[in-house]
């Protein structure tokens, strides 16, 4: 059967604007606002070098963190490429080479504090390591150092 050239389609019905879906483009777009100092990101590791670690934090650059931030104790470096951590934008963003300053020893710190006020909220155990005995009690880490009385 032939089609007439007169012939009309129905169009698609396309939805009607309005502020919903302004807010729903602006949430699909919201991840390329810039980051806000403050503001705690997984970053995924790329590069681990002798003086830096490179990360991918999801924004138009990537970040540098100082690898002193991943030594241990024992002077090993705690991550590798593809781990994810915790990270920060470290004095205001300020740009190295091309790479925005993060901190990963601030990120962790801030979501430690988080982890423990959610704790102390809910009336939570916490665990802790011991670290050392002083004069009343013990010193701890629950992720930030802390004092435990013996009373």
């Amino acid at each position: 059967m032939a089609r007439e050239q007169n012939e009309t389609r129905p169009r698609p019905q396309l939805p009607v604007g309005g502020e919903e879906d302004y807010e729903h483009l602006l949430e699909d777009y919201g991840h390329f606002a810039p980051p806000t100092q403050g503001e705690i990101f997984d970053g995924r590791v790329l590069k681990v070098t002798d003086k830096e670690v490179i990360v991918d934090f999801g924004y138009k650059c990537e970040g540098l963190v100082p690898i002193e931030q991943f030594i241990q104790p024992d002077g090993q470096v705690s991550v590798q490429p593809g781990d994810v951590v915790d990270v920060m934008i470290d004095r205001g963003g300020v740009e190295l080479d091309g790479y925005i300053l993060l901190s990963h020893e601030k990120a962790v710190r801030i979501r430690a504090w988080d982890n423990l006020e959610k704790a102390y909220r809910e009336q939570l155990l916490v665990s802790a390591l011991v670290l050392g005995r002083t004069k009343g009690g013990l010193t701890v880490d629950v992720g930030v150092k802390g004092f435990m009385p013996a009373s």
